[in-house]
C-alpha cells in the first residue's frame, strides 16, 4: 500500500480507512509517510485489533488520526480533541459515563468507541 500510495501522480485521496487489519507499527509508518503529499487527505481511519497496540503505535497516529472514526458521536470526538490538543480545562472533571447525558463534561462510553485512544489522550494531557 505504501509503494502504490508513493508512485500515485494525482495525490488527490481524501479518505483512507485501514479496518480490521494487523498492520505493524512499521507498515504504518511506512503507509503515513507516503501520505505525506496528500494535501487534501481529511479523515484517516485505523481501527484493529487493540492488543496489538503499543505506545509506538499511538504516536504515529496521534496528530493524523479522524476522531470521528473512534468514536461513537460528535461529543466523544470534541472530547479527544480537547485532550489532545492539550485544551481540557483543568478545574474540569471528565468523567465518563454509559448513558448520554447534559450534565457536565463526560465521555458517553457506547459501541464504537475506542478506549486506547481515551487513555492515550489522558495521559498526554
Amino acid at each position: 500500500l505504501a509503494v502504490a500510495l508513493k508512485r500515485r501522480q494525482h495525490k488527490s485521496l481524501t479518505l483512507l480507512s485501514l479496518q480490521c487489519n494487523n498492520l505493524s507499527n512499521e507498515a504504518l509508518e511506512e503507509i503515513i509517510g507516503a501520505l505525506s503529499g496528500y494535501n487534501k487527505l481529511k479523515s484517516f481511519g485505523v481501527a484493529e485489533n487493540v492488543c496489538m497496540r503499543d505506545q509506538k503505535y499511538y504516536d504515529l497516529l496521534v496528530d493524523i488520526i479522524d476522531l470521528n472514526c473512534i468514536t461513537s458521536s460528535m461529543k466523544n470526538a470534541e472530547t479527544l480533541g480537547r485532550l489532545r490538543d492539550n485544551a481540557w480545562d483543568e478545574e474540569k472533571a471528565l468523567n465518563v459515563a454509559d448513558y448520554d447525558s447534559d450534565c457536565g463534561e463526560y465521555f458517553c462510553a457506547e459501541e464504537g468507541d475506542d478506549w486506547g485512544w481515551l487513555g492515550h489522550f489522558i495521559g498526554k494531557n
